[in-house]
C-alpha cells in the first residue's frame, strides 16, 4: 500500500433515498439514527411525480423523530441520474439506500437502481440490506484492504465509523488471488513444505498488520487482520457471511464497469451480486490520491 495518509471525510450531510423502496419506514428510521449518531444534516430525497411528504411526516410522528431537523426534496426525472445530481449539488457525504440481497442474473446484467447508484455516486454510499424500525448500527465490520491508493482512507473511515457507532469487532481483510500454478504447487507439496508455507504466510501477515498499526490510529478498537487467498471479491463476501458481519466496507470503484465486467464480475461487482450484509462504499471525494 502507499505510504500517504488522508483524514477520513466526516459524514456531515446524510441523504436517504426513499424512492421506490418497499421499506420506506425502516429507511426513514435508519436515516434519523445515522444523522443523530454523526450529528449530520439530514435529507430525504424522492424522485418521481407524486411526492408524499405527508407519508414521511406520518412516519416521523409515529416514531417520535421530531427532534432532528431534516429537509425533504422531491424532483422528477430518471431516478439514478436525478438522485445523484441532487446529492452532488448538496455535497452529500453519505447516501443511504435499501439493497436487495439477491438478484436474478438478467437483472444483474442490466443493472439495478441500487447497483447503478453504487457505481456512479460521487459520495460514500451505504446499502442497507436489512433496515430496521429500531436501528442499532453495526457491531461486526469487515474492511476490504486491497492494494490500492484509496485503501488507507477507507481504513481510516472505517475506524472513524467504528468509534462513533461503538463497533465491537473490526476485521481488516486482504485478498490475494490464488493462481493455478500456486494451487498446483500446494497440492503437490509435502507436509514439511506446507508447514513452511504456512509459517511464512503468518510472518508476512504479521508484517502487514504491524505496518497497518503504524499507519492508522485504531484507538483501542478490537481490530483483527486476515489474509485470504482465492478469487478477489468472492473470498471477502464468503468471509463476511461466515463471520456474521453486519457491514462490509470497500473502496469506491475507479470507473463504472462495462458490460464485460458485469458478465465476469470482480471485487465490488461480486459483493453487489450477492450481498452477505450491508455494504458501505467509501468515496474519497476531495482527497488527492497518490498511487
Amino acid at each position: 500500500m502507499s505510504d500517504f495518509k488522508i483524514a477520513p471525510i466526516p459524514f456531515e450531510k446524510i441523504a436517504v433515498a426513499i424512492t421506490l423502496s418497499p421499506r420506506v419506514e425502516e429507511l426513514v428510521c435508519e436515516g434519523f439514527y445515522f444523522a443523530q449518531s454523526f450529528k449530520a444534516k439530514l435529507y430525504f430525497i424522492h424522485i418521481g411525480n407524486q411526492p408524499d411528504s405527508e407519508k414521511l411526516q406520518a412516519i416521523i410522528d409515529k416514531h417520535n423523530l421530531q427532534d432532528i431537523p431534516f429537509e425533504f426534496i422531491s424532483q422528477e426525472g430518471e431516478i439514478v441520474e436525478a438522485l445523484l445530481t441532487i446529492t452532488k449539488y448538496l455535497r452529500v457525504d453519505l447516501l443511504i439506500a435499501g439493497a436487495l440481497q439477491k438478484e436474478s442474473p438478467w437483472r444483474y446484467i442490466m443493472g439495478s437502481i441500487s447497483r447503478r447508484i453504487c457505481r456512479k455516486a460521487k459520495c460514500s454510499v451505504l446499502m442497507l440490506n436489512e433496515p430496521s424500525l429500531q436501528p442499532k448500527g453495526f457491531s461486526n465490520m469487515v474492511v476490504n484492504c486491497i492494494d490500492h491508493p484509496k485503501t488507507p482512507m477507507t481504513i481510516d473511515s472505517a475506524v472513524y465509523i467504528s468509534n462513533i457507532l461503538k463497533v465491537s469487532k473490526l476485521t481488516l481483510l486482504k485478498e490475494d488471488e490464488l493462481h493455478a500454478m500456486t494451487t498446483l504447487a500446494v497440492a503437490n507439496a509435502s507436509e514439511d513444505e506446507l508447514s513452511d508455507r504456512q509459517l511464512n504466510q503468518h510472518i508476512e501477515e504479521q508484517k502487514v498488520f504491524d505496518a497497518l498499526h503504524l499507519k492508522h490510529h485504531f484507538n483501542g478498537l478490537n481490530v483483527n487482520f486476515k489474509s485470504l487467498k482465492g478469487k478477489p471479491g468472492k473470498e471477502i463476501t464468503n468471509f463476511a457471511r461466515e463471520e456474521h458481519a453486519d457491514l462490509l466496507v470497500v473502496n469506491s470503484p475507479d470507473q463504472e464497469p462495462g458490460l464485460l465486467n458485469r458478465l465476469f464480475p470482480h471485487g465490488l461487482e461480486l459483493a453487489l451480486e450477492d450481498l452477505p450484509c450491508s455494504l458501505l462504499i467509501i468515496h474519497s471525494r476531495n482527497a488527492t490520491v497518490n498511487a
